[in-house]
């Protein structure tokens, strides 16, 4: 095998595992590792310093023929802050794939809470809560959180991305 037919083989190889996992469709445990595993390579946010550690995933079995599996996954946010930051998301399963069903955030400036599309935050600056929906908090770029990164980008507005 010639040296540069070598190069290009390794160069395939390399752009294909950069490219990430493909849903497994159907397969509740294989959705959630590969879930986790996407979640751990995004950031919490726009700024270099800020992503996740020690992502860890609990997923529940159903207790009964008819119930869906849960999940729910923890993380540490590394970012400059004066306090340790977390993040926990719940997802369900609909019998093909997770869905993320809500979430916190824990931060030094703001306590962030998620259910499905709605948000409510309760900073430490102000003294009422701040609610909305993350359609509009992406469109006008007001909401740093690493839930909209999960939900737009890791999964397709909650639900896994195609491909």
């Amino acid at each position: 095998m010639g040296k540069w037919r070598r190069w290009a083989i390794a160069l395939v190889l390399v752009w294909w595992v950069g490219m990430g996992p493909v849903w497994a469709d159907g397969d509740p445990a294989g959705q959630w590792a590969q879930l986790q595993a996407k979640m751990a390579k995004v950031r919490f946010c726009q700024n270099d310093s800020c992503f996740y550690r020690r992502v860890e995933g609990q997923l529940q079995t159903p207790a009964q023929t008819g119930d869906p599996y849960r999940g729910t996954i923890t993380a540490i946010i590394d970012r400059p802050a004066a306090t340790l930051d977390t993040a926990e998301y719940r997802f369900t399963w609909d019998g093909a794939h997770w869905v993320l069903t809500g979430g916190e955030e824990y931060t030094d400036v703001a306590d962030y809470f998620f259910k499905g599309d709605r948000y409510e935050i309760f900073s430490v600056h102000g003294t009422h809560s701040y609610q909305g929906d993350i359609y509009s908090a992406r469109q006008n770029r007001s909401l740093k959180s690493g839930y909209l990164t999960l939900y737009f980008d890791v999964l397709a507005q909650g639900q896994p991305a195609k491909g």
